[in-house]
């Protein structure tokens, strides 16, 4: 392939990859491994959550690329495909052509259908409110009240709406509803344990997660934005849930 061709392919596939949910570290280490395998002589390449730079050489002519990562969800099955094909490239060295037909076809594999997205959903929100000492009749509140979180986030993100002001609403609507449904019953549903339920749907545990990992791995600056990410997404949790206090 043509040193252009390698640049775009080995940054399509580190695209994909950090869209995915893939670690920092492998994304480069995809990126590095790719160019690699067609003959770059020099290769830099450098990956946080929200951008990818590589700059790759033939000893001759150097070429640079950007991607902006705009949107991030997490799907493990497209990561291990993608990672496959890195080392399937990095063995077969196919054309340009093929590594893109292969991408569109990951691409193109179906995801789990918007009723097992609720249903997880629904089961999360009730699992999580036993856990924290509810009831069975408590859980299918929670439940419920899980089922509406994801569909208010889903129709937030139909109209491009922030995520920070996302976590706001839905943690508001979880708070305010939980605290009715308490003074309407008189006490008869365990008001904290529903709302912890729903609460917990909207904690950002694997962005810490992975900033942990970051910071683990020496990829400071990634570690960073993903706690950033993170703190403010639980202050927008808080926020919610404040003003629904004030409010029941």
């Amino acid at each position: 392939m043509k040193l252009e061709e390698v640049l775009d392919a080995s940054i399509l596939i580190g695209y994909q990859l950090l869209c995915n949910g893939a670690d920092v570290y492998r994304v480069e280490q995809s990126i590095d491994y790719i160019c690699e395998a067609y003959g770059a002589k020099e290769i830099n390449s450098f990956a946080i959550p929200s951008s990818i730079v590589v700059t790759i050489s033939d000893g001759t002519v150097s070429l640079t690329k950007t991607k902006r990562i705009l949107k991030h969800k997490t799907n493990l099955d497209r990561v291990e495909k993608l990672a496959g094909l890195s080392r399937y490239i990095c063995a077969t060295k196919p054309s340009y052509q093929t590594i893109t037909e292969r991408v569109d076809e990951i691409l193109a594999l179906p995801m789990w259908s918007i009723k097992w997205q609720y249903f997880a959903q629904m089961l999360a929100g009730a699992s999580f409110c036993i856990f924290f000492g509810g009831n069975l009749i408590d859980s299918l509140v929670s439940a419920c009240i899980g089922a509406l979180v994801m569909f208010l986030g889903k129709k937030l993100e139909t109209v491009n709406a922030n995520s920070f002001f996302i976590n706001i609403i839905c943690s508001f609507c979880v708070a305010f509803i939980s605290g009715k449904i308490g003074v309407l019953s008189n006490g008869y549903f365990n008001t904290d344990a529903i709302t912890i339920g729903g609460i917990m749907l909207l904690v950002p545990g694997l962005a810490l997660a992975n900033s942990m990992r970051d910071f683990i791995a020496s990829d400071t600056m990634s570690g960073l934005s993903r706690m950033t990410e993170a703190l403010f997404v639980a202050v927008g949790v808080a926020l919610g849930v404040a003003v629904a206090m004030f409010f029941i």
